[in-house]
């Protein structure tokens, strides 16, 4: 395991919540930096709730231990534990709220190119696709299933890199993109390959079928997938291989890795994101692959 600092809750500030689940809470914090001129460090924190089962508590401890060695430029790193005392938590970089989907909708005219701006002189989608799909290859290197792949999910940091976050926010923050389902759980539904709405397992290749989908929110500029459909209507729409159509600005040949590769029904299909990354590479060209 990395070696990760060590806190007491005296150094952290807990501000306001961010998401909640059965065992943990998720808030925006403050690291303070008690012998230091400098500003307080913003942070995320996941804190274990008081008196949960033995069993959630060591659910909790083995998910330091996985997400301490995944340490990547375009994951939402944890940087910080508890020391020892309880309830336990766990620090992450923190971004504000500009999370990828988010950015898409409000710079939707200039990334359309009915505005002029920055975002226009280099190929900004292509660029957040390559990050993204060499983040998620760290994750399959790591042995790490991500299972709620998605705009909400990604966070712009400075400079336009894009960190992908487990923090497990997402349901929090948009409700209206989560469905129960087989009545056993709250999942992001309009993201999920046909066989994990089927039997709720989730592997590598479900998440390339997740990444395809976050590409057609990239190019349709923050749209929400199956729009004008319910949650169940959308689920037998995947599940009958209807997937989404052509966002008017995307380019053919992404709306073919789309369509023809990460949608394709048989898992064992789809690209491992190592080849995806291969090809938008070649697409992107030597100013972007250098720099990432």
């Amino acid at each position: 395991m990395q070696n990760l600092a060590e806190v007491t809750h005296g150094k952290v500030k807990f501000l306001e919540a961010l998401g909640e689940g059965l065992f943990a809470k998720v808030c925006k914090g403050a690291l303070v930096k008690v012998d230091s001129d400098s500003p307080h460090v913003e942070i995320a924190v996941k804190r274990l709730k008081a008196d949960v089962p033995p069993t959630a508590v060591e659910n909790f401890k083995r998910e330091i231990s996985i997400l301490a060695n995944l340490q990547d430029i375009n994951i939402l790193c944890m940087i910080g534990v508890s020391a020892s005392e309880e309830p336990r938590f766990m620090l992450f970089e923190y971004y504000t709220d500009m999370d990828l989907y988010r950015f898409l909708v409000e710079n939707a005219s200039k990334l359309s190119g009915l505005i002029p701006s920055d975002l226009s002189e280099y190929n900004v989608l292509l660029d957040f696709s390559l990050q993204i799909a060499s983040g998620m290859d760290f994750l399959v290197e790591n042995n790490f299933v991500h299972r709620d792949l998605a705009a909400r999910n990604v966070y712009v940091a400075e400079d336009n890199i894009v960190k992908i976050s487990n923090l497990g926010i997402g349901s929090y923050k948009y409700p209206g993109d989560y469905s129960w389902v087989h009545s056993s759980a709250l999942l992001p539904v309009r993201w999920m390959a046909p066989e994990a709405l089927n039997t709720l397992q989730f592997s590598h290749r479900t998440d390339v079928w997740s990444y395809g989908v976050l590409l057609w929110e990239l190019y349709s500029f923050g749209s929400q997938p199956y729009a004008g459909l319910s949650n169940q209507e959308a689920i037998e729409q995947i599940r009958d291989l209807q997937v989404l159509p052509c966002p008017d600005q995307c380019p053919a040949r992404m709306y073919g890795l789309m369509r023809e590769e990460c949608w394709e029904e048989d898992p064992s299909e789809r690209p491992a994101f190592s080849e995806i990354c291969s090809r938008l590479r070649e697409w992107a060209g030597d100013s972007i692959a250098e720099s990432h």
